[in-house]
């Protein structure tokens, strides 16, 4: 192959740099205390690591035909690494970062009537942290998958919940018939919009996921069961302000979902904003005999497969952007020097 050739090719370089500026992708798993996020976020970067979704080697083949050579075609083929996944909980309790956070949860501010702002700074704070302090960003533009155990997107969902039970005692049935007015929707927009525009658009730039998976029990006995066990196999551990609060756990379980979207279509409203697509699994399933209805919690087994489901086709609408743009820029390199003699340019196959 003539070193001209050689050098109008895509090097490792200049396609391992383009994973890097593409950043990884992301997954975001909300829901209630107790519904097994972090059960489920592990599994998932194990699944990652060790399947079809997080190939270790995006595979390059450039093949170009010429005009006078002895051999009709020439083929290149690349190897780029992909970095691990990485699981991430939010909040970090165990760093400096998550100070406030510890002492609202544990009902030190409770006396100070924090606006809702001030309480999503504290979260933020910590994730910026994570970000910035801990190199998190760098591991996300070197192309690193992150699996969130929640993210910004508990803040709209908790702190709306916390507003519209303040300002609406029958909330709950509103969401129940499906009978949100004006008012109670803009009480979601006004901390969706402080959220997103703080972090998601703010310098710290965090990033938006490319999927939120919400888990949700259609029975809240099945979630409060867990939420008990886990304070009966850790005596150390208290309920904090949050999990004592029935109408609020209520709530975040059963809606929760439905806060997001409504926050979704709002945010999709404003030029140049985005939010993720959210994908609502149950962690129990109905059934009924003689006209007896209940619930029974789904293994984690079955809640995993629904999962990697949802997520398959996320990271495949993700995969096939970063392998357009890898192809793009590989057409802007070698089109401008062999024009019309080059017949056939490239493929990009992914190697399981």
């Amino acid at each position: 192959m003539s070193n001209t050739l050689m050098n109008a090719l895509m090097t490792t370089e200049k396609a391992q740099n383009i994973i890097r500026g593409y950043g990884g992708f992301v997954v975001c798993i909300e829901g209630g205390d107790g519904c097994g996020k972090k059960t489920q976020a592990q599994k998932v970067v194990e699944e990652l690591n060790t399947s079809k979704f997080n190939p270790k080697y995006t595979q390059l083949q450039f093949s170009h035909e010429y005009k006078s050579a002895d051999d009709a075609e020439k083929i290149k083929t690349t190897y780029l690494t992909r970095p691990d996944a990485m699981y991430v909980e939010f909040p970090r309790y165990d760093k400096e970062s998550s100070y406030f956070i510890r002492k609202y949860l544990r009902g030190d501010y409770v006396k100070s009537n924090l606006s809702f702002e001030k309480v999503c700074d504290f979260y933020a704070l910590d994730r910026y942290d994570a970000w910035i302090g801990d190199n998190l960003r760098d591991e996300y533009l070197n192309g690193a998958p992150l699996i969130f155990d929640r993210y910004c997107y508990s803040n709209i969902v908790y702190q709306s919940a916390k507003k519209l039970l303040e300002n609406y005692p029958d909330i709950y049935e509103n969401f129940r018939q499906d009978n949100l007015t004006i008012a109670m929707k803009e009480d979601i927009y006004s901390i969706a919009d402080y959220v997103v525009d703080s972090e998601i658009n703010s310098n710290a730039n965090f990033p938006i996921p490319n999927i939120i998976i919400y888990l949700v029990f259609n029975d809240d006995n099945n979630r409060e069961k867990l939420i008990k066990e886990r304070v009966k196999n850790n005596p150390s551990r208290k309920l904090d302000i949050n999990e004592e609060d029935n109408m609020l756990m209520w709530l975040v379980n059963d809606f929760g979902a439905k806060i997001l979207k409504i926050a979704a279509t709002h945010i999709r409203s404003k030029e140049g904003n985005h939010f993720p697509d959210i994908i609502e699994i149950p962690c129990d399933i109905s059934s009924t005999v003689n006209g007896l209805t209940t619930y029974k919690t789904r293994s984690i087994e079955d809640i995993h497969m629904h999962v990697m489901k949802a997520i398959s086709y996320a990271y495949g609408k993700w995969d096939a952007g970063l392998t357009s743009k890898l192809i793009q820029e590989s057409w802007n390199t070698t089109a401008g020097k062999f024009n019309n003699s080059m017949t056939d340019w490239t493929e990009v196959t992914i190697i399981e």
